[in-house]
């Protein structure tokens, strides 16, 4: 709870500061994994609130910035446990404004008790999760913007939404009366064949996997050899 409360008065903070246009203090070198302290990059009601969601959450709030991609996002981020993940992007959920969009970046799934992340992006557009991500399938040929336009389109058609992305995954929860339909399943087959013939064996198994959980998950694998 401590984490949700910290993420919702960021959140709060954020709203209110509005994005003044304020210029960002002067970079301070990158850490290790290349993530730049939030105090060194932003705004004044950024960094106050980069310090509340550390002090609430006991995290350490970073400001990662995506490579991969043409256009800068600003992000704010933070790792927490597992287990706190839902409980946290439902409580964000219903307390962003239209310009914040909070997904799941890092899912580790408790694996040698590592953190998942968490990340707050600054966008009106959803589908800008995957642009942040880069989100494509090397092994494929798929790029990014063709990723994005096919799950724009099955975001139109069957309304879900996005809770986690990476490089190569996406991870959607679909409305509420929202079902996958057969032909839905064997079109994400076709453009995802990794997440039938590795994950759920088949299209049946996706369709009743799909519904079940309320749950869509894309991935591939990267290329044979990488």
């Amino acid at each position: 709870m401590r984490v949700c409360l910290g993420a919702l008065l960021l959140l709060l903070g954020l709203a209110a500061a509005g994005c003044s246009g304020a210029p960002p203090a002067t970079p301070a070198a990158a850490t290790a994994d290349g993530a730049t302290p939030v105090a060194a990059l932003a705004p004044d009601a950024d960094r106050a609130d980069a310090d509340l969601l550390r002090r609430s959450s006991g995290g350490t709030p970073f400001s990662p910035t995506s490579a991969t991609c043409d256009v800068t996002f600003h992000t704010l981020a933070v790792q927490l446990p597992p287990q706190r993940v839902e409980g946290c992007l439902k409580a964000l959920w219903s307390a962003l404004p239209p310009t914040r969009q909070a997904f799941c970046s890092d899912s580790q799934h408790g694996i040698g008790n590592k953190p998942d992340e968490i990340r707050v992006l600054q966008s009106t557009d959803p589908l800008d999760i995957l642009r942040y991500c880069n989100t494509s399938s090397l092994r494929y040929g798929l790029t990014n913007e063709e990723v994005v336009q096919r799950v724009a389109l099955w975001k139109r058609q069957h309304p879900f939404r996005l809770q986690g992305a990476g490089k190569d995954y996406v991870v959607a929860l679909l409305d509420p009366g929202v079902t996958m339909s057969p032909q839905w399943a064997a079109e994400v087959a076709r453009f995802c064949p990794d997440a039938v013939n590795l994950g759920a064996g088949s299209i049946d198994n996706l369709l009743q996997v799909t519904n079940v959980r309320r749950t869509l998950y894309l991935w591939w694998l990267p290329p044979l050899g990488s």
